[in-house]
This record gives structure tokens, sequence and C-alpha cells, in this order.
């Protein structure tokens, strides 16, 4: 054979060498690629694990204050029972007062004015009828009943 002509055989063995290392290349490119994603996949997962556990820890604190809010709400009821109760308590000793006030003004008009033949008495422990006050206002004649 001649110097410049080369051996088909080693001719052959030599583009399969390199068709073998584009091969290598591709394949080599490729792992280089699927490193990355699981690189970029472990990341994720990662971030994914520490939302996990935030979100739990926001669930934890959501149910925390619902029951607070729960506790709240019973509070504001059983504080609005009160207050009404509270309320027509008010009312009914205000009734009370503008009752007895108005008893008051009267006999106290009744006192002024002489007039105590009504059929409420005064007690004999009345401030009306201590002798204090007889000398400030003369007592008419009480006639029973």
């Amino acid at each position: 054979m001649e110097k410049g002509q080369k051996d088909p055989h080693l001719l052959y063995l030599e583009q399969e060498l390199e068709s073998l290392k584009v091969v290598l290349d591709i394949k080599t490119s490729k792992l280089h690629e699927q490193d990355k994603k699981i690189m970029q996949m472990d990341k994720l997962m990662e971030g994914n694990m520490k939302l996990e556990e935030c979100m739990k820890k926001l669930q934890q604190e959501n149910e925390d204050y619902r029951a607070r809010m729960d506790k709240h709400a019973a509070l504001s009821r059983q504080l609005s029972t009160e207050q009404a109760m509270l309320q027509q308590t008010l009312q009914l000793e205000s009734k009370v007062n503008k009752r007895l006030s108005m008893e008051n003004e009267e006999l106290l008009w009744k006192l002024h004015n002489g007039d105590l033949s009504s059929p409420r008495r005064l007690s004999p422990s009345s401030p009306f009828h201590s002798p204090r006050n007889s000398a400030s206002f003369p007592s008419a004649p009480v006639s029973p009943r």
C-alpha cells in the first residue's frame, strides 16, 4: 500500500472513533443538563418544604385566631346579654326613682301648703315630724282615716 493511502479498516476505525466522540459529547452535555435540572429540583423541593412548614405554622396561627374569635364572640354575646339585663334594671330603677321623686315632691308641696289630709301619712320617725322641723312649718291637724 502507498503511504498516501490509508488502510480502509483504519479509516473506518478513525471515523467510528470520531462518531463515538460526538456521541460522548452529546451524552455528557445531556448529563450536565440533567444535573442542572436535579439541582433545580432539589432547590424547589427545599423551597416547597419551607413553604409547607410556613403553611403549617400559618394554619396553626389561623386555628388559634379562630379559637380566640370564638371566645370573643361568646364573651360579646354574654356582655350583650348582661347589658340588656342592666338596661332593663336601669329602666326599672329609673321609673321607681321618678315615682319616688314625684311622691317626695307631692309630700313636700303638701307639707309646705299645710295639706296633710292625703291618704298617705308621714311616719313619726320622718324628718318632717322632728321637733327641729316643727318650728319651721306650722303643723295642720291630721285627720285620722
